[in-house]
């Protein structure tokens, strides 16, 4: 039961690191396009924030390990 809450926590913790690295991703474009093009709005995830993609999914990764293992207590 343990490995079955903590997977599905992992689960749960790696979509918030998704959904923040893509706010602050959108932010930090809004920033440096504010002082360089004059106002216009770029919004790259993958050069900015790569450290937020990677976590994702090593939580992703560990949560769903954590819910196939723990499929033999239930068993």
């Amino acid at each position: 039961m343990i490995k079955l809450m903590l997977g599905c926590t992992s689960i749960l913790s790696s979509m918030m690191l998704l959904c923040t690295g893509f706010i602050l991703a959108g932010f930090q474009g809004l920033s440096i396009s504010s002082q360089v093009n004059g106002g216009a709005f770029s919004y790259n995830i993958l050069n900015d924030s790569l450290i937020w993609l990677v976590s994702f999914l090593i939580f992703l990764i560990v949560g769903l390990v954590l819910i196939y293992s723990s499929r033999r207590e239930f068993n």
